[in-house]
């Protein structure tokens, strides 16, 4: 070790000559952008909004993390709001109804049930548009019967066509309200006579590949003015 010469102030060392160390990462900031990209939206933002304010009061590092937590997570709630309206539709718009309803309603196929009543039928044997009504009410028809096509309706082929499911519908029909099979079918000859016929709604094709395996059975009265319900025997029929 040597000696400074004398006459000279002996070697001073600035604390800005040192390296600062650097910024420690608020834990906060962090953990709202791995919840951010977790999707967990609510969270992502609470952490996030915590991490600006911890980084702010002490100076921590960890910013950019906190804001990209909030961004994401406010991306993961209107995401998940959305598929949640979604999916609520979807359960809305394919939920049995129940067997009578207070008011007209416009469904899909797939909602009905044995005992609702549909004030019109389409002319042309289509199924749109179909609008279930109070069985208190005149209506055209009543679904009666359903069941369930077995899978080898259509086996043999990975996209059916109409005709085997019409043709599968149209015999579970017959063999359910075959008043000679079944004396308890409440479509009963009397009822033939007078002019009601049984009607069978199949799936589409579209709808079978999705999953639609119901046949409906109606008891269908061309001209309309039915009031009251086959199911329960209080049905009558207008005088012609």
């Amino acid at each position: 070790m040597t000696m400074p010469p004398a006459g000279y102030p002996e070697p001073y060392y600035a604390p800005g000559w040192n390296v600062a160390p650097p910024k420690r990462t608020d834990g906060l900031s962090i953990a709202a952008l791995v919840t951010g990209l977790l999707g967990l939206g609510p969270v992502a933002i609470g952490l996030g909004i915590g991490g600006l304010a911890r980084t702010k009061r002490n100076g921590s590092g960890g910013r950019g993390m906190a804001w990209a937590g909030i961004i994401l997570g406010a991306i993961g709630t209107v995401v998940a709001i959305v598929l949640g309206v979604l999916a609520l539709a979807v359960a809305n718009a394919t939920r049995p109804l129940p067997a009578t309803v207070k008011a007209p309603e416009g469904v899909f196929a797939g909602r009905l049930v044995v005992g609702n009543c549909v004030g019109t039928v389409a002319a042309d044997g289509l199924i749109r548009n179909i609008q279930v009504v109070p069985c208190g009410t005149a209506h055209q028809a009543q679904v009666v019967a359903t069941g369930s096509l077995p899978e080898s309706t259509v086996s043999g082929t990975s996209t059916p066509s109409q005709r085997p499911l019409d043709d599968r519908t149209a015999q579970f029909c017959s063999a359910t309200l075959d008043p000679q099979v079944n004396p308890s079918a409440p479509v009963t000859a009397q009822h033939r006579a007078a002019g009601v016929r049984v009607v069978a709604w199949s799936p589409s094709p579209a709808g079978w590949q999705l999953g639609d395996r119901q046949a409906l059975c109606l008891a269908y009265l061309p001209g309309g003015g039915l009031t009251g319900s086959f199911i329960d025997g209080s049905v009558t029929l207008p005088s012609r």
